[in-house]
């Protein structure tokens, strides 16, 4: 595959940090009430993005916030601009009260694709939208070790949301018949300093990859 040239893309409507202490509006950048920023007809964040020079966008909540639709708009702009969206799912989730029992995320990953399925992330005739390239599981779960729901602390605390959210995942595309296969799954950590589980790999990156 060509190599990625990408930029993350999280570019919420805020002149100033935190919003000025008014709350946040909504991580999912993607939806329809964002077009005046990445649309064709407003800012046009994405055409910005392309003229730099990158062909892949990077959103980090995708999916997980249960926008309920219009998220076709945002990656059929994506396409026309030769850029692959690479698409999160909204990790906090793994360390809701409300979700991941016991950091089993199967149910809660399942539902969050069908939702982002359904809001138009793949298309009717049974596959994912042209302009998605990947789906990032999770990110960053090696810092889900520092949650208080993770007891006793240890690597179980980042695998298991791990595993359970990629057969949560299959399933969803399985329910939905949308074609598996042609979108490649990832999860993304961080520079921590961590061991593997099996011991035998230790230090940023070396870990995971281990595991």
């Amino acid at each position: 595959p060509p190599r990625w040239r990408g930029v993350g893309y999280a570019a919420l409507p805020c002149r100033d940090r935190a919003c000025g202490g008014r709350g946040l509006p909504s991580h999912s950048m993607a939806q329809p009430g964002y077009a005046k920023q990445w649309g064709a007809s407003g800012r046009d964040d994405l055409g910005v993005i392309a003229s730099l020079g990158a062909n892949a966008v990077r959103l980090y909540h995708a999916f997980g916030l249960n926008a309920s639709a219009g998220h076709a708009r945002f990656l059929d702009r994506a396409a026309e601009l030769g850029l692959g969206a690479v698409l999160g799912v909204h990790s906090d989730l793994a360390i809701s009260v409300d979700e991941c029992p016991d950091f089993d995320c199967f149910e809660t990953w399942k539902v969050a694709t069908l939702r982002g399925i359904r809001a138009g992330l793949a298309v009717v005739n049974e596959s994912w939208h042209p302009a998605v390239d990947m789906v990032v599981l999770l990110n960053e779960p090696d810092y889900f070790e520092l949650a208080p729901r993770c007891s006793p602390k240890g690597a179980w605390c980042r695998l298991k949301p791990l595993l359970s959210a990629l057969d949560g995942f299959l399933a969803a595309e399985r329910e939905a018949g949308v074609a598996p296969g042609r979108v490649r799954l990832s999860v993304t950590w961080s520079f921590a300093h961590r061991t593997s589980i099996d011991r035998r790999g230790g230090g940023p990156r070396i870990f995971c990859f281990q595991e």
